[in-house]
C-alpha cells in the first residue's frame, strides 16, 4: 500500500509540473494549451514489475521497469472547454515531463 500511496504522489506531483514556468517552456505548446485550467484526479489501481528482458525483445537490457494502471477519476474543466481526447492528453503530458526531467538528470541539471 506504501508503494502505491508514494506512487500516487509522485503521478500527481508529475502532472501538477506542467504549471511550474521552467517545464512550460520546454512542453509542446499545443499540449499545453489543451490541458490549461485542466485538473485530473487520478487513481493507482495496480502496478507491475515488468521484466527486462521481456521489454527488450528477449535480450536483457538490464532496466526495471514498472507498469501502473491508472484510472482519471475526476476531469476539472475550466468553463465550457472540452477536451477531446483527455486520457491520450494527459498521458502525454506525464510522458513528456518524465522525459524532460530524465533528460535533466542524465546531463546532469
Amino acid at each position: 500500500q506504501d508503494r502505491m500511496s508514494e506512487a500516487h504522489e509522485k503521478l500527481q506531483a508529475l502532472f501538477n509540473l506542467r504549471k511550474s514556468p521552467e517545464m512550460v517552456s520546454r512542453l509542446p505548446i499545443p499540449l499545453c494549451r489543451r490541458l490549461e485550467g485542466v485538473g485530473a484526479r487520478m487513481n493507482i489501481k495496480s502496478i507491475r514489475t515488468v521484466d527486462p528482458a521481456r521489454t527488450n525483445g528477449g535480450k536483457e537490457c538490464g532496466i526495471v521497469r514498472s507498469v501502473m494502471i491508472v484510472e482519471i477519476s475526476k476531469l476539472e474543466l475550466p468553463g465550457p472547454k472540452k477536451l477531446l481526447r483527455p486520457t491520450t492528453d494527459i498521458t502525454e503530458m506525464i510522458a513528456s515531463i518524465s522525459a524532460i526531467l530524465a533528460e535533466g538528470e542524465s546531463t546532469g541539471e
